[in-house]
């Protein structure tokens, strides 16, 4: 479904790649996090997601694909 090119991020030897589900209830959040050395993608699978980035609200919709790379704080 997408892709991130860690070659600029990380160094791979020692690096996972994982996976997980999260559910967000309406009107329910996720707590304010940064990526720091923890890229992610996520994929919004039903709903509308409202995430602050950086102090900027951006609204991702059911079927977007949503990387955060390093340095990326958001809730």
């Amino acid at each position: 479904m997408g892709s991130i090119d860690l070659a600029s991020e990380v160094q791979l030897a020692s690096y996972q790649l994982r996976a997980r589900a999260v559910t967000i209830e309406p009107g329910g959040h996720l707590a304010a996090h940064t990526h720091q050395g923890r890229q992610t993608m996520e994929y919004v699978a039903q709903g509308t997601v409202i995430e602050v980035r950086n102090g900027v609200a951006t609204e991702h919709k059911a079927g977007t694909m949503v990387p955060a790379m390093n340095g990326v704080t958001r809730w």
